[in-house]
């Protein structure tokens, strides 16, 4: 045990040399407050649940890099971190663990901010923004480091429970509504907040929010915090494709995650400014996992249409995707559409309705006549449908061209947006 003076003597040996790692078999801390400051690691060199034991006082870290490290190992069992803020705030981290593989072992940190978290990220956290926008108003002021070193296969984590202070719910420059706290986790892999939806219950009358749910090891990264669900860290739309199939136009979507999502809206125009619903899928609600959806819009405009999708929450809260464009030319003589169109990128897709065996040129004109893009495909199957993707090496100004497809016995040609 470690009484109070010999708890004030370790204070000092901590301050006076930073970049010690001091290892203790059994840490019990009756009153006193011990500070790790500059980079500093306390190592606990016992995997028992009570290798921390607190009857008063706490651990204070207040740094990213100020560290208690707890060589758990492969021990299972419940665990407390008695984090606290100057002498005053206790803040707890627990969590149950199961037992793991390997000489792992935990290291845990945490620090305050101010109101605007975004100006005192962690390292390794890009970005706190939710929609492109800065979200500190809606998290807490602060951070927590969990991370797990050393493992072969990470334990299964349960009950974690994070403990706030009320300043820092209510510092000036936060609107975050208390019963919505939950926790989200940074993902260092992705490098967004955006695969993991937030998580856990929160106790207002004890200023924790405690995830019940056991995680998965590829669920477990470094970086915590906790937000307003009514304003959750960035949620984005994997994918959202527009494609022409035959007589149709196919749309089909990913999400990474959903929170409250409802339904979604799927709307297209005839000019890219006025939009009709055509369809609503339903949403998820809440969902941590990679979701697919698609739709087909069987009696599609003709000519060039635009697509995009509109995402509704439960709250009548919404946002839109990217705007798609495409062409749907269907039973020409010609038996060839192009799309997209505009064009964004530096490719595009032309549909050939091929009847024989047939050499195809394509051909493609900026508006004064020049040539500027040749290219001979072999189509060798008959009777199908051949759909083609042109990619143009050169970067091609903003403008109008004009497109040709020929072959001996048709040829086609239109207009080609380049945006």
């Amino acid at each position: 045990m470690i009484n109070m003076k010999i708890q004030q003597l370790f204070i000092a040996i901590l301050m006076a040399m930073p970049s010690i790692a001091f290892s203790q078999a059994r840490l019990v801390i009756n009153g006193a407050f011990i500070n790790i400051s500059q980079g500093a690691f306390l190592v606990i060199d016992n995997p028992a649940e009570n290798a921390i034991t607190r009857n008063s006082g706490h651990i204070i870290s207040e740094g990213e890099s100020n560290t208690i490290q707890w060589n758990i190992g492969t021990t299972a069992g419940n665990y407390m971190v008695p984090f606290g803020y100057d002498n005053t705030d206790y803040i707890p981290l627990s969590f149950h663990k199961t037992a793991g593989t390997g000489n792992g072992n935990f290291q845990f940190a945490t620090y305050s901010t101010g109101w605007q978290n975004s100006a005192q990220l962690p390292t390794e956290v890009l970005n706190l923004n939710h929609q492109g926008v800065d979200n500190s108003a809606f998290v807490i002021d602060r951070f927590w480091k969990i991370d797990l070193q050393n493992y072969l296969e990470n334990p299964v984590i349960t009950d974690l429970t994070f403990t706030y202070i009320e300043e820092e719910l209510t510092n000036p420059g936060n609107t975050i509504t208390e019963a919505n706290l939950q926790a989200q986790r940074w993902s260092g892999i992705s490098d967004s907040w955006d695969d993991y939806a937030p998580a856990g219950t929160v106790n207002t009358t004890e200023n924790m929010v405690t995830i019940s749910a056991s995680f998965a090891a590829n669920d477990m990264f470094s970086w915590w915090t906790l937000t307003d669900n009514g304003s959750a860290l960035p949620i984005e739309l994997l994918t959202f494709e527009v494609n022409v199939l035959e007589n149709e136009v196919h749309v089909a979507w990913a999400t990474a995650t959903e929170i409250d999502n409802d339904y979604f809206s799927l709307e297209r125009s005839a000019n890219g400014i006025q939009f009709n619903e055509i369809a609503t899928v339903n949403g998820a609600g809440n969902s941590s996992t990679t979701l697919h959806y698609n739709y087909r819009d069987e009696n599609p405009l003709k000519g060039v249409s635009y697509y995009r999708l509109k995402q509704i929450d439960y709250d009548g809260k919404f946002e839109y995707s990217p705007t798609i464009a495409v062409l749907f030319a269907p039973n020409e003589s010609s038996n060839v559409s192009l799309y997209p169109n505009p064009v964004t990128e530096r490719h595009f897709y032309i549909n050939i309705n091929a009847d024989n065996d047939e050499l195809t040129q394509i051909l493609l004109f900026d508006f004064t006549g020049n040539l500027i893009f040749r290219n001979t495909i072999d189509i060798t199957s008959v009777r199908t449908s051949v759909r083609i993707e042109i990619s143009l090496s050169q970067h091609l100004s903003p403008g109008v061209y004009i497109l040709k497809v020929t072959n001996n016995r048709s040829q086609w040609q239109d207009k080609l947006i380049v945006m």
